[in-house]
C-alpha cells in the first residue's frame, strides 16, 4: 500500500533505490501519505517517535552509527522547527540526515490555514541542500521533483556529508492509496565518485616541509576519518612530531597524547612556550579543549588544516593552507614519505612529560574523596571492552578528556554544536542499530532536559545510561565567571532535588543508584551484568566537586 500522490511515489522510489533503509516518523496528519508509504515499503524499517525533537536526535544517532543517511518525517507547522537543534548538530557533525517535512499547498501559506508556517528554507545555512517539491503528476513537475530528490541525496552523501531538507506540499485527500503491485521504479541520477588527491609535487612539498621542521604538532579531533593505526603510530613516533588527540577522534596511539587539558594544566608559563609548535596541522573539527585553543591563538605559528571539503577552518587565526584530502589519506602519505625527519627532542621530551603526568594523575585520583572526578575514574575503568561510549556535553565530556582514551572503546558525542538537548535521544538511536554495548554518561540537567527520549517503543536492550547527579549544572562551578556573578543559583546552576528514578519508573526501566565509591562499584557490576536498557544514577556532592577538581589540578601541577 502506498499513496497515489506522484511526488510521494517519486520521493520514496528514489530514496529507497539510493539506499535509504531507516525512516523515523513523527506522527501527524499532513505527512500521512509519506509515513504510511514508507511503513508499507518492504525495504524500509520505520520507527514512530512522538516528540519531534527526540525523533530528530534519534535519527541523528542512527546515522552517526551507520555513517549513512537516515530520514526523519514530520507534519506541517511547528513540527519541523523542533527538528532544528538536531539538524544544526548534524550539519556541524557532518552527519547525513534527510529531513522530509510535509506542508500545506503553497498557495495557502500565510492565509489563515491551521498548522502552517513558512517552511521554505526553514533551517537556513544549517542544511547542505534545500528543495521545495511540487505537487501534481504532469511530466514537467515529476521531472523537476525527481531531479531535486536526486540532488538532495547527492548533497547528503558526497564529500562533505550533512543534513538536507525536502519540503513537500500535499493537498487533501491525504489517504488515497494504490496497491503495492503498482510501486514504480523512478529513474535515478547520480554523480560519479571523484578521486580527490593532490599532485606529486604538492605531496613532496608537504612531506619535505614537515620533515625539515623541528616542532610539528598534529591535533586530531572530532570528524577525523578512520585512521589506520600503523600510519598514525609511524607519524606520531617521528622525532619532530607531537600528536595530540581528543577522544572524539577515535584515533589513538602509544606515541600520542590523548589528555590535552591534563597536560596543559600541569605546565608552567615557560613550558607552555616550549610546547608551542612551529607548524600546526589539524585534522577534524570542533575542538573540545578550550585550553589548547587559548594557548595556540596567542602564539605565532604556521597552520595547515586537513579537510577534504576545501573549507577554510581558521580556528587559530593563522591558517596558511587547507589540504583537501581525507585525514586518513594524509597520514598514510606522510607515513610512507617521511623517512628521515630532522633531529629534534620535541617528541621525546613531551612523551616523557606525559608519562610522568599520567603516573601522577593516577596517584592523585586514588586519593580523591567521592566526587564527580572519582566517579568518572571508577566508571571509565569498568565500561566493558569492545563497546561504545556516548558522552554527554558540558562537564561530562570535559571530565572524560582528563582520562587516557581506551583503545578498546569507541567514543561519540554531540560535539557539532555541543548542546545538551538531545544527548540521550542520540544515544538511543545509536544503540538501536549497534550490536555492541552502548554506554551513555550524562549529567543530570542534560538527562532531565531530554526526558522524552524514552517515550517510544524502540528502546535498545544494549543501552546503559549512567547519570551523574550533582544536583544542578555543575559545569557552571567549573568554568570561570558564574561563581563570581552573584547569580550562580538563580541564573546558571539550576539546583534541584530530582532523581532519575522517576524517569525509570515512567518508562519501565531497570534502575539503581550509588552514593559512595563502594556502592558505585557494586552498581556498575550489576548494570553490566543485567540484560536490558537500564539507568544507574550516581549522586555526587554538589558544592564539593569544584574544590576537588581544583585540588586535582593543583596537585598535578605541584609535582609535575
Amino acid at each position: 500500500m502506498q499513496s497515489n500522490k506522484a511526488n510521494v511515489q517519486d520521493l520514496i522510489s528514489i530514496l529507497v533505490q539510493k539506499g535509504l533503509q531507516h525512516v523515523v516518523i513523527s506522527p501527524g496528519s499532513r505527512n500521512a501519505p509519506i509515513s504510511y508509504s514508507f511503513y508499507h515499503h518492504p525495504e524500509v524499517k520505520t520507527y514512530s517517535i512522538p516528540d519531534e525533537r527526540v525523533a530528530a536526535y534519534f535519527a541523528l544517532g542512527m546515522s552517526q552509527y551507520l555513517q549513512a543517511p537516515v530520514a526523519v518525517v514530520c507534519t506541517s507547522g511547528t513540527a519541523a522547527y523542533n527538528y532544528g537543534p538536531a539538524v544544526a548538530e548534524a550539519f556541524f557533525q557532518k552527519t547525513p540526515l534527510i529531513v522530509l517535512s510535509a506542508d500545506r499547498p503553497e498557495e495557502w501559506i500565510g492565509q489563515g490555514e491551521g498548522q502552517s508556517i513558512f517552511q521554505e528554507q526553514l533551517f537556513g545555512k544549517h542544511v547542505r541542500y534545500f528543495a521545495q517539491l511540487k505537487e501534481g503528476s504532469n511530466a514537467q513537475s515529476r521531472w523537476y521533483n525527481q531531479r531535486r530528490i536526486n540532488e538532495a541525496w547527492e548533497a547528503c552523501t558526497h564529500r562533505t556529508q550533512g543534513p538536507v531538507h525536502l519540503n513537500i506540499p500535499l493537498n487533501e485527500p491525504l489517504y488515497n492509496y494504490t496497491t503495492e503491485e503498482e510501486r514504480p521504479k523512478t529513474p535515478l541520477k547520480s554523480t560519479l565518485e571523484m578521486q580527490h588527491t593532490l599532485s606529486e609535487e604538492t605531496w613532496q612539498w608537504i612531506s619535505s616541509s614537515m620533515a625539515a621542521c623541528p616542532k610539528v604538532m598534529i591535533l586530531i579531533t572530532q570528524n577525523a576519518e578512520l585512521v589506520h593505526p600503523e600510519h598514525l603510530d609511524k607519524v606520531a613516533n617521528m622525532d619532530n612530531v607531537l600528536v595530540l588527540t581528543e577522544s572524539t577522534s577515535n584515533a589513538s596511539s602509544n606515541h600520542a597524547i590523548s589528555c590535552i587539558d591534563r597536560l596543559l594544566e600541569s605546565l608552567g608559563a615557560d613550558e607552555d612556550a616550549a610546547l608551542v609548535p612551529e607548524l600546526l596541522i589539524t585534522i577534524g573539527h570542533n575542538i573540545i579543549s578550550k585550553k589548547i585553543k587559548a594557548l595556540l591563538r596567542k602564539q605565532s605559528l604556521r597552520h595547515w588544516h586537513v579537510d577534504e571539503s576545501d573549507r577554510f577552518l581558521d580556528t587559530f587565526r593563522q591558517l596558511e593552507h587547507t589540504i583537501p584530502v581525507l585525514g586518513s589519506d594524509f597520514l598514510a602519505e606522510m607515513a610512507q614519505r617521511i623517512d628521515a625527519p630532522c633531529k629534534s627532542a620535541y617528541h621525546r621530551h613531551w612523551l616523557s612529560k606525559e608519562e610522568h603526568i599520567r603516573a601522577r594523575h593516577q596517584e592523585v585520583v586514588r586519593s580523591l574523596p567521592f566526587s564527580d572526578m572519582s566517579a568518572f575514574d571508577s566508571i571509565l575503568d569498568r565500561i566493558p571492552s569492545d563497546s561504545d561510549l556516548q558522552m554527554g556535553n558540558s562537564s561530562v565530556v570535559r571530565y572524560i578528556q582528563l582520562y587516557s582514551s581506551r583503545r578498546d572503546l569507541r567514543y561519540y558525542g554531540n560535539r557539532g554544536t555541543s548542546g545538551i538537548d538531545g544527548c540521550t535521544s542520540t544515544a538511543i538511536g545509536f544503540a538501536l542499530l549497534n550490536e555492541r554495548t552502548t554506554t551513555l554518561i550524562s549529567g543530570d540537567v542534560a538527562f532531565f532536559y531530554d526526558h522524552n527520549a524514552f517515550w517510544h517503543d524502540h528502546l535498545p536492550k544494549n543501552l546503559k545510561v549512567i547519570v551523574i547527579n550533582n544536583g544542578g549544572g555543575g559545569i557552571f562551578r567549573i568554568i570561570p565567571g558564574p561563581s563570581t556573578s552573584g547569580a550562580l543559583d538563580a541564573c546558571f546552576e539550576t539546583p534541584h532535588q530530582r532523581s532519575a528514578k522517576s524517569t525509570a519508573e515512567d518508562f519501565g526501566l531497570d534502575y539503581s543508584s550509588a552514593q559512595n565509591e563502594e556502592e558505585l562499584k557494586t552498581a556498575l557490576e550489576r548494570l553490566y551484568s543485567k540484560e536490558g536498557c537500564a539507568i544507574l544514577e550516581v549522586f555526587t556532592p554538589r558544592t564539593e566537586n569544584e574544590g576537588v577538581l581544583k585540588d586535582y589540578f593543583k596537585q598535578l601541577k605541584s609535582r609535575s
